[in-house]
């Protein structure tokens, strides 16, 4: 397993705790991985294959982005092959805020929010190898929209509720 922090940018502090990066190759056979509550809220980009256990036991494949809020109690995925993942740490009581969505105590939460239009820029980043190139079009995301206030979500937004 490959891990990477990454600290925000001085305007993002106050917001985001880190962003990261993680590799891991899981082999051809389906495997399980536990995540522990840590008090953060995570905003989670993946590439390759992962799943989450639903309430009836069957897997579902995970959409990208997903958000995962205060944790309860440890939560498990299952994934096979390659599995890389981009992170963004937030501080619990900043995420809905700085993705202009409203709370909701989902562990897991598919984000359908502009964010989501980064998905294939940074796989193409990835696919390369470009690791640093991800991070900072991450970066310059959340930048762009705490600069300018947010005006693209409340756009989306407004579209997703007609």
């Amino acid at each position: 397993m490959q891990h990477q922090e990454f600290e925000p940018p001085e305007e993002l502090v106050d917001v985001i705790k880190c962003f990261w990066y993680d590799r891991k190759d899981f082999g051809e056979l389906q495997s399980s991985f536990e995540v522990l509550p840590d008090g953060y809220a995570e905003i989670i980009f993946h590439f390759g294959s992962v799943y989450n256990i639903s309430c009836d036991g069957s897997l579902h494949l995970l959409a990208s982005p997903f958000l995962t809020g205060l944790l309860g109690q440890p939560i498990l995925f299952h994934a096979k092959n390659r599995l890389e993942i981009i992170g963004i740490r937030c501080f619990p009581w900043t995420v809905f805020d700085l993705l202009g969505l409203p709370s909701g105590q989902d562990e897991v939460r598919v984000l359908k929010h502009p964010i989501s239009q980064l998905q294939p820029t940074l796989n193409n980043c990835i696919q390369a190898g470009r690791i640093d190139e991800a991070i900072a079009q991450t970066i310059q995301y959340f930048l762009d929209a705490r600069l300018g206030g947010g005006a693209e979500t409340a756009r989306y937004l407004k579209q997703e509720l007609r």
